[in-house]
């Protein structure tokens, strides 16, 4: 369950880009920027190997 709330601001082209994209893969910008957030955490190992896999991130060999 969603709980915490982050405020965020975008340049107008990001924020076109993002609503452009979110758009483009069917679902709300809110859930790219999740998702994109967690990408970038896992991309910098503070996620599980599993986590990693599952967000389509490379690990380490």
């Amino acid at each position: 369950m969603l709980t915490e709330v982050l405020g965020v601001r975008f340049d107008r082209p990001t924020y076109e880009l993002v609503q452009l994209v979110a758009s483009a893969q069917g679902i709300g910008a809110c859930d790219l920027v999740r998702v994109s957030v967690r990408r970038e955490l896992a991309r910098l190992s503070f996620l599980s190997e599993e986590e990693k896999k599952a967000l389509e991130v490379a690990t380490e060999r």
